[in-house]
């Protein structure tokens, strides 16, 4: 009795099939199969680091080809888009994820259903830049005051500052944000609020100045005709709406009144301001007028 052995080396999945041994007229058979041992990744996911808008390629390869693999964020599975692009060439696994957003970081895995190989991925914000800068703003006193610019990115992190000082929101200062646009509100504004007003994104700086002007005064009792005698004096009396009005002219006719020793002019409680002419003649009697600003009496 004799027993007859065939050793087959290095074996591969090619080589599975039938086996038949042959002697004289007789045969017998036996099937060769051939387990591949579990795929591994020779070349796993690295951490990669990319800028905002910009494109990022996750690669990984196999032991071998022809291995389907699953990718995911996270545990969520990623299926090709436009966002995504998955490519398999022979063993080289590839995910290419376009037009990165900041929420675009996080955990990428490739899972081949025996291993799987993972990489953070982080996405670094690009400096917001200014599309529309500050302009200066003229702003009568007890107004509000509203500087406003565009960036090139929505809900950029700014800083607002007067000066070198830290501005926070308050009564005082409203900050607000509307996608690319970053508004600073200056309430019930003073001539201690005028300056020089930045806006920082930590990249760059925009700086315009606020200008406070005095509102505009005008006549709150207008002025009453008055009749005399020759040689008295003669006294009009008009009120405005505010202390310390800019631009206030007396006149009699068309000529403009100074103070002398004729004349007489005065403010009384700030607000009431006065003419007296004195020891009239028959020559003064005529118009008497009194403006301020655009407003006349």
């Amino acid at each position: 009795r004799r027993v007859q052995c065939l050793k087959l080396h290095n074996v591969t999945q090619e080589d599975c099939g039938t086996m038949t041994f042959r002697v004289g007229q007789q045969k017998c058979s036996a099937e060769l199969i051939v387990n591949a041992p579990p795929p591994i990744f020779k070349h796993p996911l690295q951490n990669l680091e990319v800028d905002e808008n910009g494109t990022a390629t996750l690669q990984c390869e196999l032991s071998r080809s022809g291995i389907p693999v699953e990718w995911r964020k996270g545990t969520v599975e990623i299926l090709p888009s436009d966002k995504f692009e998955i490519r398999q060439e022979g063993p080289l696994h590839t995910l290419t994820i376009y037009d990165l957003k900041l929420e675009d970081s996080g955990i990428y895995t490739c899972d081949n259903g025996y291993r799987r190989t993972s990489g953070i991925l982080t996405v670094k914000a690009l400096p917001a830049d200014f599309v529309k800068y500050l302009e200066n703003e003229d702003v009568e006193e007890g107004e509000t005051a509203v500087l406003c610019c565009e960036l090139t990115k929505s809900n950029a992190p700014v800083q607002w500052m007067k000066g070198g000082v830290v501005l926070q929101s308050s009564s005082k200062y409203d900050i607000r944000q509307r996608g690319p646009i970053a508004e600073l509100l200056i309430y019930n504004i003073t001539p201690a609020d005028g300056g020089n007003y930045t806006c920082d994104t930590g990249y760059k700086q925009a700086t315009a100045s606020v200008s406070v002007k005095e509102p505009q005064a005008y006549i709150v009792e207008p002025l009453k005709d008055v009749e005399v005698f020759v040689d008295e004096d003669a006294t009009f009396k008009c009120r405005i709406s505010r202390e310390r009005a800019q631009g206030v002219v007396w006149k009699l006719g068309d000529v403009p009144l100074q103070q002398n020793e004729m004349n007489e002019i005065a403010v009384e409680d700030g607000t009431t301001h006065v003419l007296r002419l004195k020891k009239v003649t028959l020559e003064d009697a005529g118009t008497v007028t009194f403006s301020v600003g655009e407003h006349t009496s």
